[in-house]
């Protein structure tokens, strides 16, 4: 029987894929299976994942055209074969105990799906990242009470049962924050998530990744992400942590990312202003200044940008 099923999606990651590899190869698992997703690359890629999956009964490969991230996790989720599915990207790294950790967390099936800590390595330093909840079993919403802004890496165990039931796939129309939306939805059907203060894998941080490099026109489509999540998430949306949750990721990628890299020209202009005068963007940030339960920081980020609007961004560039 197969118990977990590895989704790795891949797509030019020819010099980053050893590192995924070399952690599968230091599992020892029998009752887990590796489901690779080539999808359309142009480098290297397929060879290495070829090579690899080759006389490994436990390693299903999947060419595609290039499709997008979401599109292949959905591919993988379709021929899965374990009870439970977990998401990694083809330059993270399964950490030593990885699977069996997993393993030991639903050994009796009886949770929908399990949380757990991870690790960012960067520039060769790993810091572990801890949740902010003690170990136990709760519901979805105690999550959202219990916690102050919810992790937002894929680092989650997903029960195929659910997925299946539910016909849960990844919004393809998403360019970012498609993973919690799947978390969202998968939320709204589940009763029973395990935490657990155990790492599952190392996230390796890249300076040229979607999430740190500026790409204009898609980094406004997070306005569209937002819109999702207010309405596939309705019922949590009185909760602080997800009002929270989702202006961090708002400002991550457009707000904060900018300023960060001092961005002046007239697209990254454009591209503040349109979000800044988002509506949806306004009344959510209007919220956040006044949420008590939010940190100091946060709230004092949502009151400059609220006031300050374009010429605040502009302030900020400048001064770093």
């Amino acid at each position: 029987m197969i118990k977990i099923s590895v989704i790795i999606p891949c797509y030019n990651l020819g010099q980053y894929l050893q590192g995924c590899l070399d952690g599968i190869l230091q599992q020892n698992i029998d009752d887990v299976e590796y489901i690779f997703i080539n999808d359309g690359s142009t480098d290297d890629t397929l060879q290495s994942l070829t090579e690899f999956c080759k006389n490994r009964s436990n390693c299903k490969l999947i060419n595609q055209l290039n499709a997008g991230v979401s599109a292949a996790r959905n591919r993988a989720m379709e021929c899965a074969r374990g009870e439970y599915i977990y998401l990694l990207d083809g330059d993270d790294i399964l950490t030593e105990d990885a699977v069996a950790s997993m393993i030991a967390a639903v050994k009796d099936s009886t949770c929908d799906a399990v949380l757990s800590e991870v690790t960012i390595l960067k520039d060769g330093i790993e810091k572990r990242v801890h949740l902010p909840i003690v170990d136990g079993t709760y519901s979805p919403k105690q999550i959202y009470e219990e916690v102050t802004i919810f992790p937002l890496m894929p680092q989650l165990l997903y029960k195929t049962e659910i997925i299946r039931n539910q016909n849960l796939k990844f919004d393809t129309q998403l360019k970012y924050g498609e993973v919690y939306d799947f978390t969202i939805r998968f939320f709204c059907f589940a009763k029973h998530i395990k935490v657990v203060s155990q790492c599952f894998f190392k996230y390796v941080m890249r300076s040229e990744s979607a999430t740190h490099a500026p790409n204009y026109k898609k980094d406004l489509t997070i306005l569209d992400t937002l819109r999702k999540y207010n309405r596939v998430g309705v019922q949590f949306y009185e909760i602080p942590s997800f009002k929270l949750t989702a202006f961090k990721m708002i400002m991550s990628f457009t707000y904060n990312k900018y300023v960060k890299l001092r961005l002046k020209d007239k697209e990254a202009i454009d591209n503040i202003q349109r979000l800044l005068e988002d509506s949806i963007l306004r009344d959510l940030t209007k919220e956040i200044m006044q949420l008590s339960s939010a940190p100091l920081k946060d709230r004092f980020l949502a009151l400059y940008v609220y006031i300050t609007g374009l010429s605040g961004y502009k302030f900020l560039t400048k001064l770093r």
